[in-house]
């Protein structure tokens, strides 16, 4: 029975090392490589500017592996105002695009350039000190997405789902915060 175990104990090692090793950097193209040496990039910076931890990072490409949509969500336990939240992600996106864009090494990847605010995903959490979700009508969510703004608040009733979304354009966003 032990020799059973030890063999069953040896293959699963096996298959989470074979699989380790598929996942490291070095296994995908220079395109994956050079996108999330970007994200890392900008993500640094917006560490240092807003003291946010950052809590995720993606991107998507199409059937050539060109690079249309870059993602990054952070995470903050201060609370934010709406017009506090607007100018932190507008500054983050343009933190996000500037290094995109001037990124030569990763160009040659980029579906277009150059690479604009209709391809970037950026989210805020936000919780209170003890980690818990702020509630109603305290922001939990501020998300950058396909050119809208959407900011988001808890209902105490209510598991899942939030109690208010409210959404604006990029457009708009960047008008409020040029007055």
């Amino acid at each position: 029975m032990k020799v059973i175990s030890r063999f069953f104990f040896f293959i699963i090692i096996h298959f989470v090392f074979a699989s380790c090793r598929v996942c490291s950097t070095d296994s995908v193209g220079p395109e994956y490589r050079t996108m999330y040496s970007m994200i890392s990039r900008a993500a640094s910076q917006v560490q240092k500017k807003y003291n946010l931890s950052f809590a995720g990072h993606g991107g998507a490409s199409d059937l050539e592996d060109k690079t249309t949509e870059i993602f990054a969500s952070f995470q903050t336990n201060l609370l934010l105002t709406r017009e506090e939240a607007r100018a932190m992600i507008l500054d983050i996106a343009d933190m996000f695009l500037t290094i995109v864009n001037n990124d030569t090494d990763h160009r040659p990847y980029l579906q277009y350039y150059p690479f604009d605010i209709h391809g970037l995903d950026i989210a805020i959490f936000i919780s209170n000190k003890d980690y818990s979700t702020p509630l109603d009508p305290n922001l939990c969510v501020v998300r950058l997405h396909r050119e809208m703004i959407k900011y988001c608040t808890k209902d105490p009733e209510k598991k899942y789902g939030y109690k208010s979304e409210i959404y604006e354009s990029y457009e708009e966003a960047l008008q409020k915060v040029k007055k």
